[in-house]
């Protein structure tokens, strides 16, 4: 019906993932890649401890987020909790802050001597990444007929057993796909180990804005990019081959039971723990922002009229890379959707963003575009192009499943009635699309007002950002310069929290 939409639209997406992700890595692995590549990405003891630094954390920090995910996936997959809607959203929140202002709730609960250690920085990610597991896991939880284990128990078998031979298996791709992205978010943290881990904890993104920014060395700045996209990649593409197809097809849900017996306290320990999690470093934060020196004061909040030039750049920054994530997403979704099996690979290059981190995007476009004709670097719209692509993956992934849900029949029937396809697609499908593209728009902007690593690079000072202000501030001595950098953090997890609001209005 639509088989003309690929031809027009493939262009967008793939010409701006080509020109502002392929492009720089390029760019960047023609610098780096050499003869001596491997002894400027690990040559030095220094470089070596960063590399076993991001490595363990990042596997620690994923099998911390499972412990602490898989029992509230259980609990609100398998049984009818009072508030079980509300509580996958309040544990998304998290996931939708900018990764300062994580790091910033957990200065604000953690006691100081706490600040700058592993633990602190495994307990922000393991908060970070609970949506992950509890969206990807539990649709695949809930979709298990309990009649599997009720039968396994009726010929004796513990409930140890059930879960160990009947539950573990249905959800291994799930648990792997979700364990594949939470590794890749933890390995290429950046905001979450500034604040938290400082210069002794340094991960491979910390060291490559260090190198790139501070030191200029941007030799080692670039191999460490490219050893850390190999990495990266290779996680993605083990994720999309092994658990994406498996922990992505569709499901039947099964009707949630009330839980009985035993399960009715350990459902209400859990539960009730869960939503202390995901409640307390966010009301730290807004403690915080109305505390100075042990006593309640507002200066923060009225200090806030000094960050009105972040404010306006981080919301100007978003109203411009939020429709164009929202228009590239929309081309690709239709290119997968609408045409041949070729026209995936247009969908499979947007996810391009998923494999290379924000810095080494950021990184990228000043390797890349950095001589003339072509000197892109003071031109104001790069951030919010950068923003975009960081976007892109989730809007793409918010509408595809959509997309492809809509009977072909409907659009068929209005052809019939003589409608032209562009009139079909506007009164038939855009009005099925219109919660899904709010639910995009609604994630493109949070993404692109808490975005930090490109714009570390990316931004200048006079177009400083939130999240960039926020880093700054809580850097600073000060009372209220602090105060205010918590007062803003308090805005931005308003901002995630409308953002889920809209996401969870389009689910319903």
């Amino acid at each position: 019906m639509y088989s003309r939409a690929p031809r027009l639209l493939w262009w967008l997406p793939t010409g701006a993932v080509t020109l502002f992700c392929i492009v720089p890595f390029i760019a960047l692995a023609h610098r780096a890649i050499g003869p001596d590549w491997p002894a400027r990405a690990v040559g030095t003891a220094a470089l070596r401890q960063v590399w076993w630094f991001t490595t363990w954390q990042a596997a620690a920090s994923t099998a911390l987020t499972l412990a602490l995910a898989l029992p509230v996936t259980w609990a609100v997959a398998r049984h009818r909790v009072p508030g079980g809607r509300a509580l996958t959203a309040g544990l998304t929140v998290p996931f939708l802050l900018p990764s300062v202002v994580v790091g910033a709730a957990f200065l604000a609960l953690l006691p100081r001597t706490m600040h700058g250690t592993a633990p602190a920085i495994l307990l922000a990610h393991a908060w970070f990444n609970l949506a992950v597991v509890v969206r990807v896991v539990g649709p695949r939880w809930s979709s298990i007929d309990p009649a599997l284990g009720e039968a396994a128990a009726t010929l004796g078998a513990r409930p140890a057993i059930v879960a160990r031979t009947v539950t573990a298996p249905l959800l291994a791709p799930a648990v792997a796909s979700a364990s594949a992205v939470v590794f890749v978010l933890c390995f290429t943290s950046y905001g979450v180990i500034r604040l938290l881990g400082g210069a002794a904890r340094a991960t491979v993104e910390s060291e490559i804005v260090l190198r790139a920014v501070l030191l200029d060395d941007l030799p080692t700045a670039v191999a460490l990019a490219a050893a850390q996209f190999a990495v990266v990649g290779t996680a993605v593409f083990w994720w999309t081959a092994r658990g994406t197809r498996a922990a992505t097809r569709p499901v039947e849900r099964v009707a949630l039971r009330h839980a009985h017996g035993p399960r009715v306290v350990a459902v209400s320990i859990i539960v009730t723990a869960a939503w202390l999690v995901a409640t307390l470093p966010l009301v730290a934060i807004a403690i915080r922002s109305v505390r100075i020196n042990g006593r309640f004061s507002l200066a923060g909040w009225r200090a806030i009229d000094g960050a009105t030039g972040a404010i306006g750049a981080s919301l100007a920054n978003a109203a411009v890379a939020a429709p164009l994530a929202v228009a590239m997403g929309l081309a690709a979704a239709a290119c997968a959707c609408y045409g041949s099996r070729r026209w995936r690979a247009v969908e499979a290059l947007a996810l391009v963003p998923v494999a290379i981190s924000s810095v080494t995007i950021g990184l990228g476009i000043l390797v890349a575009w950095s001589s003339p004709p072509f000197d892109l670097r003071a031109a104001p719209w790069i951030v919010p192009v950068a923003h975009s692509l960081v976007a892109l993956p989730i809007v793409v992934r918010t509408l595809v499943p959509v997309m492809r849900a809509i009977p072909t029949r409907l659009a068929e029937a209005a052809a019939t009635l003589g409608a032209a396809p562009w009139h079909s697609w506007r009164t038939v499908h855009l009005p099925l699309l219109a919660r899904p593209l709010a639910a995009a728009s609604a994630l493109s902007v949070a993404v692109s007002i808490g975005e930090f690593g490109a714009t570390s690079l990316l931004g200048r000072r006079s177009g400083e950002t939130l999240p960039v202000l926020i880093q700054r501030s809580l850097s600073r001595p000060g009372d209220v310069v602090q105060a205010r950098a918590w007062a803003l953090a308090t805005l931005l997890v308003a901002v995630g929290a409308t953002a889920v609001a809209v996401v969870d209005w389009r689910r319903r």
